[in-house]
């Protein structure tokens, strides 16, 4: 919507007001699903549908409890993802419109992903390109060699001294770096500061703290 206005104002030297809605864009994001009701009258129920959990695209139980996504749609990535779970008999049924067929092979898949821990899965997978990744904690996530490198933790100053781990920015621009300055103060940090700044003498303030 920016980039937009900023083309319009290029064009025309006429500026412009972008509203812009989480809640509109939420609902521009379920394009692919709300094509079914607008187009054909159609609400697609659970797991009918590519996008949906009707295929194999899923997330899948391991055996110690962890889950696994599987976003192997596209014939390559599918091909790789049977090959990797040792059944390369999925890959034909796996492709098929047909719907028995389809649950039959998520059942499968479901059972072989089950009887395997997570980390096995990982290392099955980290070496392919075939769109599978472990669902992270948020502790995994944040310790994540990929999340070091890109250096998405930032140590932040605190008002008393040391530093606090928060999340780093993501914009990166290539002749200016993110400046981490604070973290936020604690409760109560500036409230001699205010209160002096509402004309309250510095016996009031001791009174009132």
């Amino acid at each position: 919507g920016l980039l937009a206005a900023l083309v319009r104002r290029g064009a025309t030297g006429e500026g412009a007001f972008v509203d812009v809605s989480m809640f509109d864009m939420m609902v521009a994001l379920q394009s692919h699903l709300a094509a079914h009701w607008l187009v054909a009258g159609e609400t697609l129920a659970p797991e009918t549908m590519a996008l949906n959990g009707g295929r194999a695209y899923d997330l899948y139980a391991t055996a110690d409890g962890r889950w696994l996504s599987v976003g192997s749609l596209e014939p390559k990535f599918w091909d790789g993802f049977c090959a990797a779970i040792g059944r390369p008999d999925l890959v034909a049924p796996g492709l098929s419109l047909d719907e028995t067929a389809q649950a039959r092979v998520k059942a499968v898949v479901r059972e072989v992903i089950a009887a395997r821990p997570m980390a096995e899965w990982v290392a099955i997978f980290a070496p392919l390109d075939v769109c599978v990744e472990p669902v992270l904690t948020v502790p995994e996530m944040l310790n994540h060699p990929q999340t070091a490198a890109r250096g998405l933790v930032a140590n932040v100053p605190k008002p008393g001294g040391g530093t606090q781990r928060q999340i780093a920015s993501p914009w990166r621009f290539q002749d200016a770096a993110a400046e981490y300055r604070h973290a936020g103060a604690p409760l109560g940090y500036h409230t001699a500061e205010v209160l002096g700044e509402a004309g309250f003498t510095d016996e009031e303030i001791a009174a009132l703290l």
